[in-house]
């Protein structure tokens, strides 16, 4: 049997168990992050099969900068791909039996990756697939009628500042989420 004072040391390291409002606004709001994640992977797999598909289509092409080019953004997409997955594998569902603190303290973690991912990788590995995508417009005018070449150049910047505002609100949106999710870990 422990003696009193042995008991009242490990008092004020006790944490009581997480309230069950929050752990489940918690479990609910990580469950919308981990299912938009899944679109990502979802969205971006897909993009890369597209990428090697047309890579392996153009395979005897003799012009090294557009293979490195399209290399580069497949490369980009997989490094992409692989940062979701990690991310996503940190969202499992969370133990019931951890105390307040460890639960503060796992959620802290996941949000600290996603910020990482969204203010560091995103940008970094955007600006890589639109360096790779400029590496094959020489290959384009050379190929494509001028028609053709004007389309896909002209296109691209729309697709560009399209897809920008589109990361830019998911990420905006899910960082939202992760401030709410951390504010609302605090109350306990």
């Amino acid at each position: 049997m422990k003696t009193f004072e042995e008991i009242t040391k490990t008092w004020p390291d006790q944490k009581a168990q997480p309230d069950s409002n929050i752990t489940t606004k918690a479990t609910n709001t990580l469950a919308q992050i981990k299912r938009g994640q899944h679109i990502t992977i979802a969205v971006l797999i897909v993009t890369a099969l597209i990428l090697v598909a047309y890579f392996i289509y153009t395979a005897t092409s003799n012009e090294p900068v557009f293979t490195a080019g399209l290399l580069l953004m497949i490369g980009v997409i997989a490094v992409r791909i692989a940062l979701e997955i990690k991310s996503s594998k940190q969202f499992k569902p969370i133990d019931p039996s951890l105390n307040a603190k460890q639960y503060t303290q796992l959620n802290e973690d996941r949000h600290q990756l996603r910020l990482q991912i969204h203010q560091i990788w995103t940008p970094v590995l955007l600006t890589l697939y639109w360096v790779g995508f400029v590496m094959l417009i020489p290959t384009f005018k050379k190929y494509l009628s001028d028609f053709w070449f004007q389309y896909t150049w002209i296109s691209s910047i729309p697709i560009a500042i399209a897809m920008i505002v589109f990361i830019a609100y998911q990420i905006k949106k899910e960082k939202q989420m992760l401030k709410t999710l951390q504010r609302d870990l605090k109350e306990f």
